[in-house]
């Protein structure tokens, strides 16, 4: 009886191995040898099934079985495309500083603006100020990269 139905199961595949492959490749807008290597799972799920259960109408299984093959794949398609959405909006809105880097940031930032206040007021110390603080914004880029 399996033998026989292996029999059946490879007849109707090997009609309408052509039909399915091009199902696939129009329905899921899939290359060539995506659609092929779906038709093949698909075979094979049919194979598996052969011991399950009685089938009447091969092809109509094959065709049910293709058609879910198809939607599963959309499926999965959907939910990858939605998690990379997802994990972009999530690494665009994270904030990667801990409290601790950024307290200690705002505290090194504060204590060099203080001491840049106090200095006086020349053109050679307008200079120096410039250059401090340039070393102040390079160094907390470093602790945290500038977004």
């Amino acid at each position: 009886m399996t033998e026989d139905n292996v029999t059946r199961i490879t007849a109707v595949f090997h009609k309408c191995r052509v039909a399915v492959e091009s199902y696939f490749a129009s329905r899921l807008r899939c290359s060539t040898a995506e659609a092929k290597e779906l038709a093949q799972e698909t075979y094979t799920a049919l194979i598996r099934r052969r011991k399950r259960r009685e089938v009447e109408d091969w092809e109509g299984l094959l065709w049910c079985s293709a058609r879910n093959r198809a939607m599963n794949k959309l499926r999965q398609r959907r939910f990858r495309q939605e998690q990379d959405v997802l994990m972009f909006l999530d690494l665009e809105t994270e904030d990667h500083r801990t409290p601790e880097t950024w307290l200690t940031q705002e505290q090194t930032s504060a204590a060099i603006e203080r001491a840049i206040a106090r200095r006086p007021n020349s053109a050679s110390e307008a200079c120096r100020r410039r250059c401090v603080r340039a070393a102040v914004v390079t160094a907390s880029c470093r602790l945290a990269p500038c977004k």
